[in-house]
């Protein structure tokens, strides 16, 4: 008999639950964890301590669900500000007060620290904060055209979903950009392809409020006239990213936006200026961003003679701050783009003791001229997935002092295991909380070598 492969078929989704859950404790993304059917549930919108009915969705070794309603309520329950908190996947915590939020990121960050890497004996300095609400001055909405509804839709990811809304409000939006939200939503809707659209994303820049719309069919010339009305209305600088991924400038027949404008904000205390592009990665906390700055410059210690190492150093956020105050300083940075506008950023500043250089830092680059240069002092800034080889690079380096900036504690915990096995001291460790409202968490480590290692 002939034998033909035949594929397994493939298991439905179980069908999600309604089910009454009693919280036992957080996780380390501001959910709360309950039991249910001996597995370990984690349900987002519930409180340590809260009993909830939720919306359970089991998967092979646990399960998720989303609360629905709350029969017994902890203290630290608060109402969310936002209409959209319960539908919108931007905030997590709104639910919780503010002086909560910070306590569960402080334990959380502090457990991982003792998880990952063994220590249990360290106190968090003070924590690096600013305003709860009105501090996002960039943030992206998603773009989908309902073809049930013939309507835009324009707002963050639904909770748990690629899905979008219809969005009008959000608090954490600094009041210039959250003012734009319904006037963009007007304008884009008003366009020819309104049907293919791929994103918005919203800047506030020195030069004032920014927009970068990307569209997957080339604008009409009627679009543009739509656009170059709300820019000159609304005194909005718009850039726009078709299929080539190229980003142009939407020059304005009159008024202030004829000639290309560079978005920029200001270092003040350093008297620098960082200039970038709609799509290069700025910190989204202006006020907290200075503090992180200052603090890591405080535990760097800089002095006059140091060469310090920048690595994942962006568009020279700390390279530039930090060069007005060492010897040298020398910045390394994945993307090319990002280092062609930070070497224009020294340039401009007139710092000829900054320079930066491109490499993969998830790979050898032991080999690479920089890498061989002498360095008493180092940064890093990694993205969510760390930088294990770059602390095993440092270790070589024999760095006096190491700051390690983190927006995902549990892989920096894991990268100090390496410095703390070879000889280094996690001296501080504190908390910035650059993302109010969100179970996101930064977080700044200070190492020091032992120097009878």
């Amino acid at each position: 008999m002939a034998q033909f492969f035949k594929p397994q078929a493939k298991q439905a989704p179980r069908a999600a639950t309604q089910s009454t859950l009693d919280i036992l404790r957080w996780d380390h993304q501001g959910r709360g964890i309950a039991q249910y059917q001996g597995q370990s549930v984690f349900v987002s919108g519930a409180i340590p301590g809260e009993q909830v009915v939720a919306r359970v969705q089991q998967k092979k070794q646990y399960a998720i669900a989303q609360t629905l309603s709350v029969t017994k309520a902890s203290p630290l329950r608060i109402e969310p500000s936002c209409p959209h908190y319960h539908v919108c996947g931007g905030c997590e915590l709104q639910h919780l007060s503010d002086d909560s939020q910070l306590d569960y990121k402080a334990d959380s960050l502090l457990s991982m620290v003792a998880k990952f890497a063994n220590v249990t004996d360290i106190e968090l300095s003070p924590t690096l904060k600013g305003k709860e609400f009105g501090y996002r001055r960039s943030a992206r909405f998603g773009l989908q055209y309902n073809k049930k509804q013939r309507a835009l839709q324009m707002s963050f990811r639904r909770k748990g979903s690629n899905d979008l809304f219809e969005q009008t409000q959000c608090p954490v939006l600094v009041p210039q950009l959250e003012a734009l939200i319904a006037p963009v939503y007007q304008a884009l809707s008003q366009l020819s392809i309104v049907e293919r659209l791929g994103h918005v994303a919203f800047y506030l820049a020195k030069q004032g409020p920014a927009i970068l719309l990307r569209h997957l069919k080339l604008l009409t010339k009627k679009d543009y006239q739509t656009l170059e009305k709300f820019s000159l209305q609304h005194q909005v600088i718009i850039f726009l990213q078709g299929n080539d991924e190229k980003v142009q400038q939407l020059l304005t027949s009159s008024g202030e936006q004829s000639k290309p404008i560079a978005l920029s904000y200001a270092l003040t205390p350093w008297q620098q200026e960082i200039t970038f592009a709609p799509n290069n990665f700025i910190q989204v906390n202006a006020d907290v961003n200075l503090q992180m700055i200052e603090q890591a410059l405080a535990w760097l210690d800089i002095q006059q003679d140091d060469n310090v190492l920048d690595l994942f150093c962006g568009l020279g956020n700390f390279s530039l701050p930090i060069a007005t105050q060492a010897a040298q300083v020398v910045g390394v940075e994945g993307v090319n783009s990002m280092v062609t506008q930070a070497s224009a950023n020294a340039h401009h500043a007139g710092l000829a003791n900054a320079a930066f250089y491109q490499a993969d830092l998830s790979q050898d680059f032991s080999s690479q001229p920089w890498a061989k240069q002498r360095f008493n002092k180092a940064l890093l800034d990694p993205a969510r997935d760390g930088a294990l080889f770059v602390t095993e690079h440092l270790v070589k380096l024999k760095c006096e002092r190491i700051v390690y900036v983190s927006c995902n504690p549990a892989t920096m915990a894991r990268d100090a295991k390496v410095l703390l096995d070879k000889g280094y001291t996690l001296s501080k460790l504190g908390l910035i909380d650059m993302f109010p409202q969100t179970a996101h968490m930064e977080s700044m480590a200070l190492f020091e070598r032992n120097s009878k290692k």
